[in-house]
Order: C-alpha cells, then sequence, then structure tokens
C-alpha cells in the first residue's frame, strides 16, 4: 500500500492537531493552579416557621435574630501545589462577611493545617502550602442571609466559585430543556466529586 497526498495530509493534521493540543495542555491545563471556592448557607430558623419565638439561637449571651450557619469551603483542585509563595507579597487569603459575621464554629481541613483569624468581618487565612487537594472547609455562624466574597492574593491561580447563585442558575438551565438538564446534571457531579 503507497500512500498519497490526500492521506499525507491527513497525518500531517493530526501531528498538527496533537502537538497544538499538547502546547495549550501545559501552558494553561495540567501546570495551572486552580482554588475552589464554594459556599452555601442554611437558614437555621426558618422565617415561616412554627418554631421562631419558641426556639432562640444566642452568641455569647446574646440573641441571634436571623442565624444562618454559612458554610465555606477552600480546596487545590489544580494539578500543582500551590505554596507560600505563591501568595503575593505574603498577604492573607481572606473570606469577607459584609453582613451579619459573628464566629467561625468548626474548622475541618484535609493535607493542611491552616493559620487562621478572625478579624472584624474578615476570616484570614494566612499564607501556607495547599498540596493538590487540600482542603479547608469552615462552618461560620452569621446573623442574617450572608454575603461572601474572596480576596485572594494568589497569583497565576484561576479560582472556581460555587456559590448559591451559581447554583440556582444552574438549576433553571436544567429545567428549560432535557439537553441542558443532562449537561447540568453532569456538571453538578463533576462539582461535587471535585469539592470533596
Amino acid at each position: 500500500m503507497t500512500w498519497g497526498q490526500n492521506e499525507w495530509l491527513w497525518l500531517a493534521g493530526i501531528l498538527i492537531a496533537v502537538m497544538i493540543s499538547w502546547f495549550f495542555g501545559r501552558k494553561f491545563g495540567n501546570r495551572r493552579r486552580k482554588l475552589l471556592f464554594a459556599w452555601d448557607a442554611v437558614q437555621l430558623i426558618a422565617g415561616t416557621s412554627r418554631a421562631k419565638g419558641a426556639l432562640e439561637v444566642s452568641y455569647g449571651g446574646t440573641p441571634v435574630v436571623d442565624p444562618y450557619i454559612l458554610q465555606i469551603t477552600l480546596k487545590n483542585i489544580g494539578s500543582a501545589d500551590i505554596s507560600s509563595s505563591h501568595f503575593d507579597a505574603m498577604r492573607n487569603l481572606e473570606i469577607v462577611l459584609p453582613n451579619g459575621y459573628l464566629t467561625v464554629v468548626d474548622i475541618n481541613s484535609v493535607d493542611v493545617e491552616p493559620d487562621i483569624d478572625q478579624i472584624a468581618n474578615r476570616i484570614r487565612i494566612k499564607p501556607v502550602l495547599l498540596r493538590r487537594g487540600a482542603r479547608v472547609s469552615l462552618d461560620v455562624l452569621v446573623d442574617g442571609n450572608p454575603e461572601v466574597q474572596l480576596d485572594s492574593p494568589l497569583q497565576n491561580t484561576d479560582i472556581a466559585r460555587i456559590d448559591p447563585v451559581a447554583r440556582a442558575a444552574e438549576a433553571m438551565n436544567q429545567s428549560s430543556d432535557p439537553l441542558g438538564f443532562l449537561v447540568g446534571f453532569l456538571m453538578k457531579v463533576v462539582k461535587d466529586a471535585l469539592s470533596r
């Protein structure tokens, strides 16, 4: 069997595509650092609950009018470690809670020992080595439906954000058409697997 010009062009096209894929994969894919920043809030006593008034939540002796537990997860989901040298000028990674912040009630971590400060409406995580797969989870007591922001000093690190607004938009997309539902379902499975 001899190869004609079309076969050689086809083979050259495949080789070029493989080289381009390899180049962009190395530049933007498997070497890229990526931090997942996910949060959700659970209202402890719904405003319409029959227990409202009979059941009270307090912190330090002070009643909490509209208590929420805010669950925050930070996880290195990239394929490279995030070292303390990636924190620009050794600045802290800060979770900003503009309204109703009270206290961190629980901290769980995997493959990292975070040094965390609570100052005013900010939770500060000092520069630390975040190995691939390392995770920090915080449960925070807040008064009122929380807003959460991340002030990240991380250099050359993508931030993947998952919050209640993104989840609601995803749910709307899923319900509009069967293909959107399937794609949304698969995206949720992947996101859930990454956040573990």
